[in-house]
Formats: C-alpha cells, structure tokens, sequence
C-alpha cells in the first residue's frame, strides 16, 4: 500500500503542485498554464501507462489541448469568442486533467495493490 500512496504523490500531487501554488498565492490560475498542463500530463500519463487506449487517446487529448494552447495564446477569447475551443476551453482541459488522473489512480492501484509491484524496481 505504501507504493501505491507513494505512487499516488509523484504522479497526481506533484505535477500538480505549480498550479495549486499559483491558485494559493492569486486565487487564479491562469487559463494557459493549466492547458500547459494538461498537454504534459496526458502525454505523460499516455507514456507511463500499459493500456492501449489509454496510451493512443492520452496523444489525442494532448494535442487537442495544445491546440487549445494555442488557440489561448492568439487571443482567440477577444477576437472570436463564439468559436469552439473558446467557448470550451476550460471545459476540455479539466475533463482532460481529471480522467487522466482517474486513468492514473486505477492503472497505479492495480499495479500496487492488486499486483503487488513495488514503486521503483531495483
């Protein structure tokens, strides 16, 4: 159980730590850094993990988000803000940093708990 509270810190709370301490100092956090965010961690994630699906769709999601990214970047909220991934923006990223991290949670506790595999194998 221990590698998977271990596990559970190093791969859900720590690449979470910059936006929670963005969030703690402004209550704020910017929109482009949590898309940032949620391209790194769904490709990390995708990287990491042993399913199929989750691995192809993590590379979708990712670049969906980094298209979002952009999108962010141009401007797009003050000069069309009837598009797409203005009008969705936030709701893409959080849904994308969420099943992720779902994704993360049951693939760490059947490999830890279920499957009794340490956190670093030696």
């Amino acid at each position: 159980m221990g590698a998977f509270i271990v596990s559970l810190f190093a791969g859900i709370f720590w690449p979470f730590f910059p936006i929670m301490t963005e969030y703690g100092l402004t209550n704020h956090v910017k929109s482009a850094n949590l898309t940032i965010t949620a391209v790194v961690y769904a490709a990390a994630v995708g990287l990491m993990s042993r399913n199929q699906a989750v691995a192809f769709s993590s590379f979708g999601f990712a670049a969906l988000c980094a298209v979002i990214y952009g999108a962010d970047e141009m401007g797009i909220q003050g000069t069309r803000p009837d598009t797409f991934f203005a009008l969705y923006d936030s709701t893409i990223t959080f849904a994308t940093i969420y099943f992720y991290s779902a994704c993360y949670f049951l693939e760490r506790f059947s490999r830890h708990v279920i499957d009794n595999e340490p956190f670093v194998e030696i």
